[in-house]
C-alpha cells in the first residue's frame, strides 16, 4: 500500500490545479503500450511498448479493474486506489513494474477547458499552486518553455520527499487555446530524458 499511496500523493499534488474533463462513450480502455487515442479529451499520445495505459472514463470502472487484476494486479490497485480518492485521469500509463521499486514508473493526464488562457498562465498557476506543499519539495520547481511537434509546451520539473521516499516529477502542459491538458510522470529517479521522449508524442485531436 505504501507505493499507491507515495503515487497518489504525488499526483493528486499535481493535478490540483487541473479541471475535469468532458466525456464521451467509446471504446478500448486498456492498452498496452503504442499509440494511443483519446478522443473524448482530444488528444492521442504514445507510450513504450511494454507500458500499460488505462482510459478510467470509459466503461464500467469496475470491470476494467476486474480485467486489469488478472493481467497486472500491481496497476489494478494503483487504478482502484486513484479513483477511489477523487482523481480525475483521461489516461493512466504504468511502465511494468521492478523487484524492490518502491514507486511504479507513471504518467497521467487530466485537463479541460482553458478558457482562453495563455499557456504562460497556465504553467504559472500550476507553479503557485506548488507553494502550499514547500514541506515536501525537495528540488524546484524548475520551469522551461519547450518546443515540440504540437508546438510551444511548458514543463516543470521538481523533487520531493514523501514518507521517506525521494520522487522525482515531469509535468508537461499542452493548450490548444481552447482545452489545455497535463501530463504528470512520476518515478523513483527521473530519466535522462525526463520522460520527454513520452511528451513530444502528444498531439491534439481535431
Amino acid at each position: 500500500m505504501r507505493r499507491l499511496s507515495l503515487l497518489f500523493s504525488a499526483t493528486l499534488l499535481l493535478s490540483a490545479a487541473a479541471g475535469s474533463v468532458a466525456v464521451a462513450q467509446s471504446t478500448e480502455p486498456i492498452g498496452l503500450g503504442g499509440h494511443a487515442e483519446v478522443p473524448e479529451a482530444g488528444y492521442a499520445i504514445t507510450f513504450p511498448d511494454d507500458w500499460t495505459y488505462v482510459r478510467p472514463s470509459v466503461g464500467d470502472i469496475d470491470v476494467i479493474v476486474d480485467e486489469l487484476s488478472a493481467m497486472a494486479p500491481d496497476i489494478a490497485a494503483m487504478v482502484e486506489q486513484g479513483l477511489a480518492g477523487g482523481l480525475v485521469f483521461s489516461l493512466m500509463a504504468f511502465a511494468p513494474a521492478s523487484p524492490g521499486d518502491p514507486v511504479l514508473e507513471n504518467c497521467n493526464v487530466n485537463g479541460g477547458p482553458s478558457g482562453g488562457l495563455s499557456l504562460d498562465f497556465i504553467v504559472a498557476q500550476n507553479v503557485a499552486g506548488l507553494g502550499a506543499f514547500e514541506d515536501v519539495l525537495t528540488t524546484g520547481p524548475d520551469t522551461a518553455m519547450v518546443e515540440m511537434p504540437v508546438g510551444e509546451v511548458g514543463r516543470i520539473d521538481i523533487g520531493w520527499s514523501l514518507e521517506g521516499q525521494p520522487l522525482e516529477v515531469s509535468v508537461y502542459l499542452y493548450t490548444d487555446g481552447e482545452t489545455f491538458q497535463t501530463l504528470t510522470c512520476t518515478g523513483a529517479e527521473r530519466p535522462p530524458d525526463g520522460w520527454s521522449s513520452i511528451a513530444e508524442t502528444f498531439e491534439f485531436l481535431s
